[in-house]
């Protein structure tokens, strides 16, 4: 027999719990609102420079991190997301004086993004998390957050909550080899990093060897 008191989170009755309202709207909403507001992290670049941002990805990093297609990026709604995440990637591509300054300023509006779960699309923030391990706004050596093997350990454990290393799943979505490509390319970068910094890796047999 087991004794939950009063104050353990295990007895939350949530039908008692009233969220805080701000002008008749949940808390969070009200403040996620704010956050994007001050940031301005949904509002992508001008149509001139996101057009040249998504070029230099399919040119210069598409080929190193094939995780995005050109149907991803067209339609009514495609995510805001994953092109603020696209437009950093392909910053790193361009070679002017004010290119770093771009870069950081989009890695800074993609993590912002993440971290208010504005993505209802996995699939979309499983591409984001990929191409945020291709920059690292401190030196590698150092420890923090702000780094690839940060964002590559979130990209590969939602991966695995997708299912992306069995076989099933990849059957039964409209584009198994675009699952594929994402999660070799996530495997591959997993044992890079784990043989280059000297980490433990990740992914193991059991996620990539076939079943028996």
């Amino acid at each position: 027999m087991a004794f939950v008191s009063p104050s353990t989170v295990m007895s939350y009755d949530a039908s008692r719990q009233q969220s805080p309202t701000i002008d008749g709207r949940p808390q969070s909403l009200g403040l996620k609102a704010a956050i994007l507001e001050l940031t301005k992290a949904n509002v992508l670049p001008r149509p001139a420079l996101l057009g040249a941002l998504t070029d230099a990805y399919f040119k210069h990093v598409h080929q190193f991190y094939p995780i995005v297609e050109d149907d991803d990026l067209v339609g009514s709604e495609p995510s805001v997301l994953l092109q603020q995440a696209v437009c950093l990637a392909g910053s790193l591509a361009l070679h002017d004086p004010g290119s770093i300054r771009l870069c950081h300023s989009q890695y800074e509006k993609v993590k912002t993004l993440i971290y208010l779960n504005v993505e209802d699309d996995t699939l979309a923030l499983l591409k984001t998390l990929c191409l945020m391990t291709c920059y690292s706004v401190v030196s590698t050596d150092q420890v923090t957050f702000d780094g690839p093997w940060h964002w590559l350990g979130m990209a590969i454990r939602l991966a695995l909550q997708m299912g992306l290393h069995q076989s099933s799943t990849h059957e039964r979505h409209t584009n198994p080899g675009c699952l594929r490509r994402i999660f070799w390319q996530l495997v591959n970068s997993d044992r890079l990093a784990a043989y280059t910094n000297d980490f433990t890796i990740i992914t193991t047999d059991s996620h990539i060897l076939p079943e028996d």
